[in-house]
């Protein structure tokens, strides 16, 4: 329609054009006739009017005439439009509603598929259920307890609880427990430092209720439940919060006996946390039953060591429901006799201690010891100055000490608070002789200890075992050596620091506990840093003394140790008396000097007293620091430290400026007697924690130097030597990048790190090898690379930087080579561009292997006169040796490469580019190929497209094969011309020739190829061969051919 009311409208406007042209000439005409001269007649004058106006006219009517057709012819193809765009809705209409129909019974059938897969869903959950079921009814009989129904009826709780409950003066049936327990303002303040543990909303809380043995105390619930009141409170709160919860006693009025109570307790929150993930038991079921099944859960002699068990497999289990938030432990006033307690505390701590700390778990231990004779104390509950929240763990110890010696408590003292990062660390009371317990972390510091460093003497030590069973009266035969725990006690006593407490590694780390054993192996570099003095016991050494002015302030004029009553308070060694040179020189074979162990004894504390065997002191680690740097070859600055105390000598930054090659050279000469602990020993030193395994051997030296690897960006870790005595006189070719032992860095001790260590490049450890991403030096006429360690032997006084040479192995992966020695970088030496590679870490003879294989039809290079052209870029980076101009196969079968190269010309003028391909044999029949081509050809092309498949097809089709040393190949050699920009510019036309043939190396399965250029003033083909006009389908030249046709 707006198409025709546009054709109307420009068909008036023409109209009225037409008319207003019709008046304008009218008009014209009647005024010329007017103004006609008088000669002129009347009748002429209107006659010519009438003329003029019928002329008029007629055009007019023509016009008008023909403009209504148009017009109309308009409208009828307008009305033709108009009935086509109608049948064309009709039947757009009607393809709609076949869509809707379609529509309809697409969601038909969409809803019948959802229902049948709703349907298998819920049949596949219905089966999933019954059988995790039966799989948790099987993991119950192995625990060999009843699994108690989640469900709880509070309101019966509460019911029960206000009927027997007898201390009630006043009693309503619905009086809420609430306000029943503000009648007994103990029970009040209990339930209100348990309240603390519920305002974590959204947390997972496992509750685990104890019973109260007085009749008065007793509530007895649904499922044999015995719960106290603040239970019941609890409970509440739970029940309202829609918190995951449960309760379970061990009263022995409910058949549970003290000896099983332990087990009652563990297996009742193995069986909560396998309630809340049942994909634990499907996926684990077999593994968890074995766990529990392989110990004599009912043999009472082997208690200790089934709870452990137990505790295992919840540590496990508790790492697969840390998704659930944070889980609240609160085993609440078990009526069980101390050691159960002691256990069940022991054990729960360690647990969480030990664990992962993304799991988050809050403990509290209230029991009730006194077997029901006895009265609930205030004093027994957690004390009120307490943060809760400040710590991991809270235990809280009510087991009543009144009642029994302090000796007859094995586990001695816990501690009340315990920090995120802390450790348990026991120590000898000195005054007491007793274990106490001490929580210790940057945040929490132990009371000030001296703490002892010796040499063991094999199966005569005092263990923990040892002393625990002194300590109770039941160790009739004291061992060979308690006489150097009771010496240490009394030196401690009586010497000038004043101390009270000692720790003795012998016995203070329960070793037969792994996880204990391991967070002590940890922990030990710390705690002797920490220590207020370290007391040395050079156990094998007799002293002699040159006198001097006084005696020594550890021993008496007569040279015996000193009594409890004297004095210790006098002038050092260094004032009155010097060991001999006779002294010195034995001095230098005690096994103190060897021993693994006793390094970061001698590193760590703030100050080391030292004792012969007599325990008789000869001096302390300052007055000695030159013999000790000369004993054990440790770098001075550690003995003469700033300060005497922790808080005056940093030893952690004392020991972060020097190399790390420098720190494990002093280890070189140190044994211990199982392999592993000499990797063990200098965690501390190095600041990083490994989890104990042994067995291992050397690898747990490697895996030591892994997480220095992890943890530090120092070089020098890789400035190690290998030694052809520990060889059996043999050095292989290649090695890992770690060393073997720290023998390797005998030659490191005076290794400085240079100014460029700050900008080391970055490497991390993969399951390649180390990734480094540096650059490197190609040393010449070699095929090794040199890799600087930024570090440099100071002892030479030359300042040499130190670095070690590698070769290409693999793809992008290369192996030390030459390790007998450290190579001293050139400048002169040609600069890499900065890359990422890997390095070996493997021993093996795999990388050997595989560099044979990679050698294997390798194709080297040899690029002649350079001065006409250059390389540009190769197509393998990670198969081209750079330092050897080599491409390594390594040993693939169908290996094709290339390298791009062009002309050197002025910088006015534009170069040509040209590309030299190679590739292997893909059959025993097919025999290595390469070719020289120009960007036009083909193979160009497809290298370009990094279509190798594609090169390597044209290459064997197109190519020339390899010319035997033998016999020459017809196509052994190929050549093509290219402009060429020389330096006479006055030449009209230069062109270079450009040569490349190839032969097998004798001896070898490597193949060179040779490149040559010179330069000629024109060209020797024609206008229609391939050289100039780039045609690759060119077969030759008119002028006879002499011509390459590539």
């Amino acid at each position: 329609m707006r198409d025709l009311v546009a054709a109307v409208y420009n068909q008036v406007t023409e109209f009225s054009m037409a008319v207003a042209e019709y008046f304008a000439r009218f008009w014209t005409r009647l005024w010329v006739a007017i103004i006609a001269p008088p000669s002129v007649g009347i009748d002429s004058i209107t006659a010519s009017i009438h003329k003029n106006l019928a002329e008029i006219n007629a055009e007019a009517m023509f016009r008008l005439h023909e403009r209504s057709q148009n017009i109309e012819i308009e409208v009828v193809n307008s009305g033709k439009t108009i009935q086509q765009l109608k049948l064309d809705a009709e039947e757009s209409s009607r393809v709609m509603k076949r869509m809707e129909a379609t529509n309809e019974e697409l969601l038909l059938s969409l809803k019948e598929q959802r229902e049948k897969m709703n349907a298998y869903v819920r049949e596949v959950e219905r089966k999933q259920a019954l059988e995790d079921e039966q799989k948790m009814r099987a993991f119950q009989e192995d625990l060999g307890v009843r699994y108690p129904s989640p469900e709880m009826d509070v309101d019966t709780c509460r019911r029960t609880l206000m009927r027997n409950y007898p201390n009630a003066t006043s009693y309503v049936q619905r009086t809420p427990a609430t306000a029943f327990l503000q009648m007994n303002p103990t029970l009040l303040h209990e339930t209100k430092t348990y309240q603390s543990w519920l305002s974590y909303p959204g947390s997972s809380f496992l509750f685990i209720s104890g019973a109260t043995s007085p009749e008065g105390r007793r509530f007895k619930g649904l499922h044999d439940c015995w719960l106290s009141p603040a239970a019941v409170y609890i409970a509440e709160k739970l029940e309202k919060e829609k918190q995951r919860y449960m309760f379970y006693s061990c009263h022995p009025e409910l058949d549970s006996e003290y000896s099983k109570s332990a087990q009652q307790i563990f297996s009742s929150i193995l069986l909560q946390l396998l309630a809340w993930k049942p994909e634990i038991i499907r996926e684990k079921g077999v593994q968890l039953r074995k766990e529990v099944s392989s110990e004599p859960w009912h043999d009472t002699a082997h208690e200790k060591t089934m709870i452990q068990t137990m505790m295992r497999t919840l540590q496990d289990i508790l790492y697969h429901v840390k998704d659930l938030g944070p889980i609240y432990i609160v085993i609440d006033r078990l009526d069980i006799y101390e050691g159960q307690l002691h256990i069940i505390a022991d054990e729960m701590v360690r647990l969480v201690n030990t664990m992962d700390k993304t799991c988050q778990v809050k403990l509290v231990v209230v029991a009730e010891t006194n077997f029901g004779r006895g009265e609930w104390h205030p004093e027994y509950l957690p004390e009120d100055d307490i943060e809760y929240d400040l710590g991991r763990v809270f235990v809280q110890k009510d087991w009543n000490q009144r009642r029994r010696p302090l000796h007859e408590l094995s586990t001695g003292h816990f501690p009340l608070a315990w920090s995120e990062e802390g450790t348990i660390m026991r120590l000898i009371n000195c005054e007491t002789r007793q274990l106490e317990w001490f929580s210790v972390s940057q945040a929490v510091k132990p009371p000030p200890y001296a703490i002892l460093s010796h040499t063991w003497d094999g199966d005569t030590e005092v263990t923990y075992q040892d002393y625990v069973d002194f300590l109770a009266g039941q160790g009739k035969q004291p061992r060979k050596n308690w006489t150097k725990v009771e010496q240490s006690i009394e030196i401690t006593l009586h010497s000038k620091e004043r101390l009270k407490y000692i720790w003795i590694d012998t016995c203070c780390i329960d070793k037969s506990n792994t996880p204990e054993l391991s967070e002590a192996i940890n922990s030990m570099f710390n705690w002797y840093a920490r220590a207020a003095v370290c007391y040395a016991q050079i156990a094998d050494f007799e002293s002699d003394f040159v006198p001097r002015h006084a005696m020594s302030a550890y021993s008496s004029n007569n040279g015996q140790v000193l009594g409890q009553h004297q004095s210790y308070e006098m002038a050092h060694i260094s004032a009155n008396l010097q060991l001999t040179e006779t002294a010195k020189n034995r001095l230098r074979d005690c096994r103190w000097f060897t021993r693994g162990w006793t390094l970061q004894e001698l590193i760590a504390p703030p100050t080391v007293e030292f004792f012969d065997g007599n325990w008789i002191h000869f001096g302390n680690r300052n007055e000695l620091a030159d013999l000790l740097t000369s004993l054990t070859r440790i770098d001075k600055r550690i003995f003469e430290g700033p300060g005497t105390t922790h808080q005056e000598r940093d030893i952690v930054s004392i020991l972060s400026k020097m190399s790390i090659a420098k720190k494990m050279s002093w280890a070189q000469n140190r044994q211990t007697s199982k392999t592993e602990d000499i990797a063990y020993s200098l965690l501390g030193i190095f600041g990083v924690n490994m989890a104990m395994t042994y067995g291992e051997e050397n690898k747990a030296f490697i895996r030591l130097q892994k997480e220095i690897l992890a943890q530090y960006n120092d070089l020098s870790i890789f400035a190690w030597t290998a030694n052809p005595t520990r060889n059996h006189g043999k050095i292989p070719e290649f090695r890992g990048i770690l060393a073997h032992s720290p023998a390797e860095f005998a030659n490191a001790g005076s290794f400085e790190l240079s100014k460029n260590a700050i900008a080391n490049p970055d490497f991390t450890l993969t399951n390649n090898g180390v990734k480094i991403n540096a650059q490197v030096r190609n040393i010449p006429n070699s095929k090794y690379l040199f890799l600087s360690l930024n570090c440099y032997d100071k002892s030479d006084g030359s300042h040499n930087i130190q670095g070690i040479t590698l070769q290409l192995i693999g793809f992008n992966k290369y192996k030390r080579t030459n390790p007998s020695y450290l190579a001293v970088e050139l400048s002169s030496w040609p600069l890499q561009p900065r890359k990422e590679f890997f390095i070996s870490i493997d021993d093996t003879d795999a990388d050997t292997e595989h560099l044979n294989r990679s050698e294997n039809q390798s194709f080297v290079f040899d690029l002649k006169g350079m001065e006409y052209y250059e390389k540009m870029r190769v197509s393998h980076d990670m198969a081209w040796d750079e330092s050897t101009a080599t491409f390594n196969t390594h040993g693939l079968s169908n290996f094709n490469a290339c390298i791009w190269l062009r002309t050197r010309g002025r910088a006015s003028e534009k170069v040509s580019e040209f590309l030299v391909a190679c590739g292997t044999a893909t059959s025993p029949k097919d025999s290595p190929w390469f070719c020289i081509v120009k960007p036009v050809h083909e193979i160009y092309i497809a290298a370009m497209d990094q279509n190798w498949d594609q090169v390597g097809a044209l290459g064997r089709r197109l190519g020339t094969k390899v010319h035997s040393p033998t016999g020459a190949n017809v196509n052994s050699m190929m050549s093509i011309e290219v402009p060429y920009d020389g330096k006479d510019i006055y030449k009209q036309k230069s062109v270079l020739r450009i040569s490349a043939f190839m032969v097998m190396e004798t001896g070898t399965k490597a193949f060179r190829i040779r490149i040559e250029a010179e330069t000629f003033d024109h060209a020797t083909g024609c206008d229609n061969c391939c050289i100039f006009c780039f045609d690759p389908r060119a077969l030759g030249c008119s002028d006879g051919g002499a011509c390459v046709i590539l």
